[in-house]
């Protein structure tokens, strides 16, 4: 009997590429969840590139189906799975926080959430797939799904970017270093020392490399701008896109206006940083904390009890001994974003013992010179162990069961791990062992740079649209069919590695 394949599909289409030359390779059934908005529903319609044996429409069950959320069935849920949904929520860009245009209602989540929750388990009780093909979930609608998969032993495939640039994983949950992959591969690489494994993360610069692409709209000339703006606004915001939850209270008024309040405040907010933050780093002894993007899934989803930076900051700056600062430096995407409000930055200006960096400072310079980091879960928290420095972070990492990494499970133990780790020296042969299993589960893929050419081609580089060209789209598969064919067989070889560590446990 031939495997059963679910496949995730958002607008990136990555993963539909995968399935595209998937089919090609190995005997299955196909099956796909799109999650599209309803002009790209009727694009996607026509297409002939996989055939999938039953497509299912996420936001055409959410336009169909609009149930009043069951209490009953949510803690039945909860107790089935062992999954907390109200994390799940407060985890959501939409739901909570970050919606500038409209605050949905308790009940109004907890329809969405039923919903979703009834949804995915009418089809994964329908059709059993073995496998999930998805990228690494970014909304909860997907993690959820994968969530689900795990639990009922449905093997995922999550393909998403890993702590050093151009690199890419496969695995159940993001950031987490198969076993299978290690144990399968058993490829051993020489042990090397400081400098050499910094060299190594120089050939990988993820920060220079991302820096370079056009993301959210910047490097683009402002009249292509203006004009995928107003085709955005005269074509694809109509009625029926008003209408799913993450449309909610969108007006064209309301985005005119929240486009012009966002240029003044990214300029406003610019000069009060470049007036106020430090612009070298001070001889001083100092801890670092690297502040993150957000809304960004490795804060919302990866640490969701941990969310709140300015709260996190505040705790830390209490819990360091005297003779130490901490050092905070703004993440430089954030200018994407706006920047934070500059209460949010004055708060932090008038904490005693913390000291902020200009976001132009180079990281590396300053995990040269601090003698601890601590983060969420940046990426600095793993580059820090290649300058021999300990680190703190506050979720689940694939390197937090290191020696010289801690993982916090609560705040209060702050001040008592922060002197302990102060005093603790990353352990060279353990940091080489770990480097040596995650080049084991990672393969050379530059997603990022795929996804945006992909996005330049087919959504006009920035904003989704109303209609693409499956014609076109497939065209732009077969030109990069060298890297997806890489991609795919990758895919394979982690089903068969799943298989074989089934077979070694």
């Amino acid at each position: 009997m031939p495997d059963k394949i679910l496949v995730w599909i958002d607008p990136g289409f990555l993963q539909f590429g995968i399935a595209k030359f998937l089919q090609k390779k190995i005997e299955a059934d196909f099956y796909a969840i799109v999650d599209l908005n309803h002009h790209l529903e009727k694009s996607f319609k026509t297409q002939k590139i996989v055939n999938f044996k039953k497509i299912w429409y996420y936001w055409e069950n959410f336009r169909k189906n609009k149930p009043n959320y069951n209490l009953e069935y949510l803690k039945d849920f909860e107790q089935r799975y062992d999954f907390k949904l109200w994390t799940l929520v407060y985890s959501e860009r939409i739901f909570y926080k970050y919606n500038e245009f409209y605050k949905l209602s308790s009940d109004e989540i907890l329809q969405i959430i039923t919903n979703d929750c009834q949804f995915f388990e009418k089809i994964l009780d329908e059709i059993n797939p073995n496998y999930l093909v998805i990228k690494g979930a970014d909304f909860h609608r997907s993690h959820l799904l994968a969530e689900i998969c795990n639990a009922r032993g449905i093997k995922v495939l999550m393909l998403y970017s890993s702590r050093i640039g151009y690199k890419c994983s496969i695995s159940s949950k993001y950031d987490q270093i198969d076993l299978s992959s290690v144990t399968v591969k058993q490829k051993t690489i020489p042990n090397k020392t400081f400098p050499e494994l910094r060299d190594y993360l120089k050939k990988f610069n993820k920060t220079q490399h991302m820096s370079a692409i056009k993301s959210g709209g910047f490097g683009y000339s402002k009249i292509h701008k203006f004009r995928v703006l107003i085709h955005w606004l005269t074509k694809t915001f109509d009625k029926q896109y008003r209408e799913t939850y993450d449309h909610f209270g969108i007006t064209r008024y309301k985005v005119i206006k929240n486009q012009l309040s966002h240029i003044i405040k990214r300029t406003y907010r610019e000069f009060f940083i470049n007036k106020n933050f430090q612009k070298e780093i001070p001889p001083t002894k100092f801890l670092y904390f690297p502040m993150q993007v957000e809304p960004e899934r490795n804060v919302l989803l990866g640490a969701p009890f941990y969310s709140n930076q300015l709260e996190l900051i505040k705790n830390i700056a209490k819990s360091i001994p005297i003779g130490y600062n901490l050092i905070v430096k703004e993440h430089y995407a954030m200018r994407l974003k706006g920047w934070r409000n500059t209460n949010y930055y004055q708060q932090l200006l008038d904490l005693p013992n913390v000291i902020l960096l200009h976001p132009s400072i180079k990281s590396n310079d300053v995990l040269k010179r601090c003698s601890m980091v601590l983060t969420i879960n940046s990426s600095s928290s793993f580059e820090a162990a290649f300058y021999g420095k300990p680190c703190i972070v506050f979720s689940d990492t694939s390197y937090s069961h290191l020696s010289f990494v801690h993982r916090i499970n609560g705040i209060e133990e702050l001040p008592s791990v922060i002197q302990k780790f102060l005093k603790i020296e990353v352990n060279l042969d353990e940091l080489n062992q770990f480097v040596n299993d995650f080049d084991n589960s990672t393969f050379t893929f530059d997603e990022f740079q795929f996804e945006q050419e992909m996005f330049d081609r087919i959504h006009n580089g920035f904003l989704i649209g109303d209609t693409i060209s499956m014609d076109d789209l497939n065209s732009f598969f077969e030109e990069n069919r060298q890297v997806l064919e890489k991609v795919t067989v990758e895919h394979i070889n982690k089903m068969a590695q799943y298989s074989e560590y089934t077979k070694i446990k």
